[in-house]
């Protein structure tokens, strides 16, 4: 009887363990060693201002600041793109778009394993 039940466990747990799945994967906000944009920040800065496009349809001069988080991946590219803050459905848009472009040249790393990192950006819209 025990052996059955010793079996059984092991039989649940081995089949928790293989149906994890990337999107199970522990997100680090904080890792030793954060993801990094090729050339650095600056260049990525460089890359989203000029790539951004101010939304035409935005008659009414909107500006303001749009949060987006997103995760980036073991393999160095953003998922899970999510607006944190709300300044019109116009700029968000614009917004993820811009962040979707986003690919890093080194993953974030927890001791010598890559891990998936959330970051926040902050995408500035502002009228000359």
């Amino acid at each position: 009887m025990n052996k059955l039940i010793t079996t059984i466990i092991f039989l649940l747990l081995s089949i928790t363990a293989f149906s994890q799945t990337e999107a199970e994967e522990e997100i680090f906000t904080i890792a030793e060693q954060m993801p990094e944009y090729k050339g650095g920040l600056g260049e990525m800065i460089k890359f989203i201002n000029s790539n951004i496009q101010y939304p035409k349809m935005d008659a009414k001069g909107l500006e303001g600041t749009v949060y987006v988080s997103y995760i980036v991946e073991k393999n160095g590219k953003t998922t899970g793109h999510k607006i944190q803050n709300s300044r019109g459905w116009t700029l968000e848009t614009e917004a993820l778009r811009v962040t979707q472009l986003l690919e890093f040249e080194k993953p974030g790393m927890q001791g010598d394993k890559p891990v998936r990192v959330q970051l926040t950006q902050p995408i500035k819209f502002k009228l000359n």
